[in-house]
């Protein structure tokens, strides 16, 4: 009875073997509509190519982390953004509004773009209060015992 049993599982496995073989339709995660090799190449091709665009796009626009030194200032005048945010810095290059992911000593926070400066050499950036007091940041961030890096979000 055992060797019967075993037969026929035996029998059965062989038989879904044959017709998962046969399968004229070919299943591919990507393109069930796909049915032969040359299709799947170029449907492969494409998708390595949309990969490639996507990631050098991405690597464009998202920068790496960088360091800097940046400085405070009292925002409680006019800006040149004409805004004045809780967390809020000045750049030169940066456009009003863009936001700032910084981390000084291990607290991190985002600041956005209010002002224009600083106008000293070797500094990136000046903070104002609200910013300043989020990193910890003393007198110049970043030069004294410490490292200021950034990216733009």
């Amino acid at each position: 009875m055992r060797l019967l049993t075993v037969l026929v599982v035996l029998a059965a496995t062989l038989v879904l073997a044959v017709v998962t073989m046969a399968d004229p339709v070919r299943r591919r995660s990507h393109d069930p509509g796909c049915r032969t090799d040359r299709c799947d190449r170029h449907i492969n091709a494409w998708l390595a190519d949309l990969y490639r665009r996507w990631r050098a796009h991405y690597l464009a626009t998202h920068h790496p982390w960088s360091t800097a030194v940046a400085s405070w200032f009292d925002d409680a005048g006019g800006t040149a953004c004409g805004v004045h945010y809780l967390r809020g810095l000045a750049s030169r290059t940066l456009g009003c509004g863009q936001a700032v992911h910084l981390c000084f000593r291990g607290a991190c926070e985002i600041a956005y773009v209010e002002d224009r400066g600083p106008f000293v050499d070797g500094r990136l950036f000046d903070l104002n209060p609200g910013a300043r007091d989020a990193i910890n940041c003393t007198d110049l961030c970043g030069q004294e015992g410490g490292r200021l890096v950034w990216y733009v979000r």
